[in-house]
């Protein structure tokens, strides 16, 4: 089924065309997420020594009213960090070769998280499983989900255009195709900004109300 179609039958329609797709890209990013926790649980004693003593410093300094935290810096870097990785997404599906990047990107992301809550909750136990349900996981229950219909997108565009390839028959209008596609990559973009904004307004509150107690 095509994007065009996909849009024509509803949200139903296209959540039972891409369903195949969506759970190899939520599996991707499990793999990933457990990967990163297990690879959290091997790190050399000298690198947890370091990563804990930076986390700590990092907890200490949110305790303190005196710095605060720069809210717009930290929203360009999280809204460059999101968008740019969302702008990957969309060029790979625009490629013939972008399967198996697209898989490689949903996995990094799911071992970046994996890795930061799994080191959190190994290191510091139950306050670091609080800092990470207060300061990782809200931007990432917006972020998570548009990089997932991201990744579902390029996929689903990607394999399109292979199938256009191949099967000279199928006849579709490729520039509607490409813009149902854009408008979808866009519909997601301003999760990424959503997400952002929390990382950079809400999560450093959460950070500096639990700063004192965990540096």
């Amino acid at each position: 089924m095509s994007f065009t179609e996909q849009f024509r039958a509803g949200l139903p329609g296209y959540l039972r065309a891409s369903l195949g797709l969506y759970v190899f890209s939520t599996l991707l990013l499990v793999v990933g997420i457990v990967f990163g926790a297990l690879a959290a649980s091997a790190l050399a004693p000298w690198q947890r020594e370091d990563l804990v003593a930076f986390v700590g410093g990092l907890m200490r300094d949110l305790g303190e009213s005196a710095p605060g935290v720069d809210g717009p810096r930290v929203m360009r870097q999280a809204l460059s960090n999101h968008l740019r990785t969302g702008a990957i997404l969309w060029g790979l599906g625009i490629t013939v070769v972008g399967v198996p990047l697209v898989a490689v990107v949903l996995f990094t992301r799911g071992f970046v998280l994996g890795f930061t809550v799994g080191f959190l909750v190994k290191e510091l136990g139950w306050p670091g499983l609080v800092l990470a349900s207060l300061a990782v996981f809200p931007p990432n229950l917006l972020a998570v989900p548009a990089l997932l219909v991201l990744g579902v997108s390029s996929l689903s565009f990607s394999l399109l255009l292979l199938r256009t390839r191949f099967d000279r028959r199928r006849r579709l209008k490729l520039p509607e195709e490409f813009l149902a596609y854009t408008f979808l990559a866009l519909g997601s973009g301003t999760l990424l900004v959503a997400a952002s904004a929390v990382e950079a307004y809400l999560s450093p509150v959460f950070l500096r109300w639990l700063g004192p107690g965990l540096g």
